[in-house]
């Protein structure tokens, strides 16, 4: 995968795929963060510093220019959404399906949320562009296909 990705006003790129493709989504984020700030939702745990950097210079520099933020579970996705400006800084979100499997939520509530979701990432790319990544497991569940299927719909 090419690691010079552009990202332009109003849309959001969805990337959906293995697990495989992190490595190279995260030298994504430390390109981006070559040229300016970036921010970061971490909805899979998968944000790894080192890898971010990795072939790139000035590795200080990058690091400030990252914000990462993580969430543990869709309500906390829809907050960190929400609680993101609409500024020019590019966003990644990485595995935002992942906060969406618990099944602690009912499916209905979390579908409503994550609609809830893809409005907020429409308002932030308004400003600024993203990259959502989506990751489909080897066993892909209803639930987890109906979710996906939100997202792919939603998806520039």
């Amino acid at each position: 995968m090419n690691t010079s990705i552009e990202l332009t006003n109003g849309n959001w790129l969805l990337l959906n795929g293995s697990r495989r493709i992190v490595p190279t989504l995260l030298r994504v984020i430390g390109r981006l963060a070559e040229t300016g700030p970036v921010r970061v939702v971490d909805g899979g745990f998968m944000f790894d510093s080192l890898m971010a950097f990795q072939n790139t210079g000035r590795k200080n520099e990058i690091a400030e220019r990252i914000q990462v933020l993580s969430a543990y579970d869709c309500h906390q996705m829809l907050s960190v959404l929400e609680s993101m400006d609409n500024g020019p800084a590019p966003f990644v979100v990485l595995d935002l399906l992942r906060t969406f499997t618990y099944t602690n939520v009912d499916f209905k509530e979390r579908s409503h949320l994550l609609k809830e979701c893809l409005e907020q990432l429409d308002r932030l790319a308004e400003s600024s562009g993203g990259l959502v990544s989506v990751y489909i497991p080897n066993v892909l569940c209803q639930a987890y296909r109906e979710l996906l299927d939100i997202v792919i719909v939603a998806a520039n």
